[in-house]
Formats: C-alpha cells, structure tokens, sequence
C-alpha cells in the first residue's frame, strides 16, 4: 500500500528551501517518522542518513488519477463540486487563493472545491451554502486531516477548467500579449509602458469593477451577483461590453 502526505507535509515540504542535505533529510524524516525535528537534530548522522533512506516515497510523483471525488473524516464527507456550477463568489475568492500561492493556500483551495451534500435518487445534490462556510477553520482541520493524494489532481483539473474559463471570453484577452517591448523605441516604447502599468492597476480592482459594472452601482445587489453562477456573469459581461462597443461605432 502506498505511504500517502498529509496536506499539511506537502505544504512544508514544497514552500521550503534547504540550505543543506541535512535540514532535508531531518524534515523528510521527521515527517516520516512523525519525531520532533529537534529531537532528530541530535542523532549521530550515519542514523539520520539511515532513516533517510526509507523515505523516498515522499519523493514520489504524485498521480493525479489518485484524486477522489469525496474526503471523509469523523462522520462527515465532503464532495468534489462540479466546476460548471461555481458561482462568482467562490471563482473570486479561489482566485485570490491561486494568485497568492497555490501551495501556500492548497488546504483552502480544497475547502472550497469540496462541499457537504447530499443526493437523493433522480434529484438533483443538495450542496452547502459556501457563504456559511467558515474556510480558515475548516481548511485548518483538512490541513492535517487529508491526504495531498487524494486532493491534488482535482485542485489540477479545476486549474485546467479555470484556463479554459479564461481562453472562452473575448474580454480577458490581453492587447499587448503579442507585442515584443525589444521591438520598439522612443515614443511607441512609452506608449507600451504606459498601458502595461494601467492594465497592472486594472487587475487590483478588476471584481470591483465588474460588480459595479452589473449592478450599475448598487451595492446591495451584490451578493446576489456573488452568487450567480460564474457562467452566467461573464455571459453578461460579454454582452455588456459588446452593446457598448457597438454604441460606440454609432
């Protein structure tokens, strides 16, 4: 049977940068062995390099087809959600997580995309309402409750959807992708600056911006925006945008 990491192992191990062979193999250890680093800090080398030996496995590649659809523990089991049904809410705050550190933020990612629900024969599941979640106290408790096997290769198919989510509307494309700066000079060189520096100021309120833009301003339609399904929003973005070009031309 397969050794599997905890989350939070996996965060460790992957957000840590060695400055020795030696702080690598006493946190491998440790982990391995579930013994203080402390305490491994005092053995003889040729017995750290002992041990060491034995925990390969947490070298391993880990297969996303590994990924299971729910995650048990005490009586409880949360299910993978479907990524079509996200709402605005829950595809901003995961990118906020993302854009912060996939690793660093991988045990609230998961509380997200796995949800209590409950299916009845021919109807539809029931899912938890995310905004009753408390995320920072779950995603503490999955931490070190859940296996990175089990999650990581659906936090990965949920980057793939959320590419292909990017690469379907118009409105994300970005002017200056196909512009190389090493190819202009002089004015147009400053012109590019300039509207490199804008679009990086855009993207610091860009939810704002598009809360705004659906609820014409009024804020206490918000939370029903939050909750619209994501599909739906950016349907609506797209077309407010392309009725204001062609207002434009006119």
């Amino acid at each position: 049977m397969n050794k599997k990491l905890k989350l939070v192992d996996w965060m460790e191990i992957n957000s840590e940068k060695h400055d020795s062979l030696t702080s690598k193999m006493i946190q491998y250890v440790s982990i391995a062995e579930q013994i203080d680093v402390d305490v491994i800090g005092e053995w003889e080398i040729t017995d750290l390099m002992k041990k060491y030996k034995s925990t390969k496995w947490i070298e391993e590649p880990i297969n996303n087809s590994d990924a299971t659809d729910s995650i048990s523990f005490d009586d409880s089991t949360l299910n993978l959600i479907e990524f079509n049904t996200i709402t605005f809410g829950q595809f901003i705050d995961l990118e906020f997580l993302i854009s912060q550190g996939f690793v660093d933020n991988i045990n609230k990612i998961v509380t997200t995309l796995y949800l209590k629900s409950e299916k009845e024969k021919f109807k539809k599941a029931i899912v938890e309402n995310y905004g009753d979640i408390d995320i920072d106290e779950r995603a503490k408790f999955l931490m070190y409750e859940t296996s990175i096997n089990d999650v990581l290769g659906s936090a990965n198919s949920y980057l793939k959807w959320r590419d292909n989510i990017f690469n379907s509307y118009t409105f994300w494309d970005d002017s200056l992708d196909d512009i190389n700066p090493d190819d202009l000079s002089g004015e147009e060189l400053d012109i590019f600056e300039e509207e490199t520096e804008r679009l990086e100021r855009a993207k610091d309120t860009m939810w704002e911006d598009m809360l705004g833009l659906l609820s014409d301003g009024d804020i206490t339609k918000y939370d029903d925006i939050l909750g619209t399904n994501i599909y739906l929003v950016f349907n609506r973005i797209a077309k407010v945008i392309e009725d204001a070009k062609k207002s434009n031309k006119k």
